[in-house]
C-alpha cells in the first residue's frame, strides 16, 4: 500500500531528516558548509556585540563630556536688612581663608583675628581688623530643652 512520507511518523515530509549524501564530494561539501556557517553565524554575533559596546562607549563618553561642561556651584551673598528681610546682593567674588584666625591661648580660651569689611552700594569703603580673647565653659545640657538648643553645651564666658 501507498502511504505518503512521514504519515506514520507524524512528522511533515518537508521535516524529515535529509538523505545522507551519495558522494564523498556532497559529504565535503556539507561538512564545509556546516563549518563555514558556524563561523559565519560567530562572527555576527561577535559583531553586533563590538557594536553594542561602540554605542555604549559613545553614550557614556557623551555623559562624561556633559557632567564635564556642566557649571561649577557658584556662592552667592545674601544681606539681611534690619526687619530681617534676605536681599540677594550677588555672586561671591573672594574668599576669605585666614590661616591663623583662631589660636588657643590656654586650655579654656581662644585668641581670634578677623576683619570686617563696610560696603556701599557693592563698593568697599572701609576694612578693620579685630583682634579678641574669648573664653569658654563646657556644660553638659541637663534637660531636654538645653539639649535642643545647645547639644554640645559649649558656652562663651567672656569675650574681651
Amino acid at each position: 500500500m501507498f502511504t505518503a512520507p512521514g504519515f506514520l511518523s507524524g512528522r511533515s515530509s518537508r521535516l524529515q531528516k535529509t538523505p545522507e549524501p551519495v558522494t564523498p564530494y556532497r559529504r565535503a561539501q556539507e561538512l564545509w558548509d556546516r563549518r563555514m556557517g558556524l563561523a559565519l553565524a560567530h562572527a555576527a554575533t561577535w559583531r553586533t556585540a563590538a557594536f553594542f559596546s561602540l554605542a555604549l562607549s559613545a553614550a557614556m563618553a557623551t555623559g562624561v563630556v556633559a557632567l564635564a561642561l556642566r557649571p561649577a556651584a557658584v556662592p552667592f551673598v545674601i544681606e539681611a536688612s534690619e526687619t530681617g528681610e534676605a536681599r540677594l546682593v550677588g555672586p561671591a567674588t573672594s574668599v576669605y581663608h585666614p590661616s591663623d584666625a583662631v589660636v588657643r591661648a590656654s586650655p579654656d580660651s581662644f585668641q581670634l583675628r578677623w576683619r570686617e569689611s563696610t560696603y556701599a552700594n557693592g563698593t568697599l569703603i572701609d576694612v578693620e581688623r579685630f583682634t579678641g580673647v574669648a573664653t569658654i565653659v563646657i556644660d553638659p545640657p541637663a534637660t531636654p530643652e538645653r539639649l535642643s538648643k545647645n547639644p554640645l553645651g559649649l558656652y562663651v564666658h567672656s569675650f574681651n
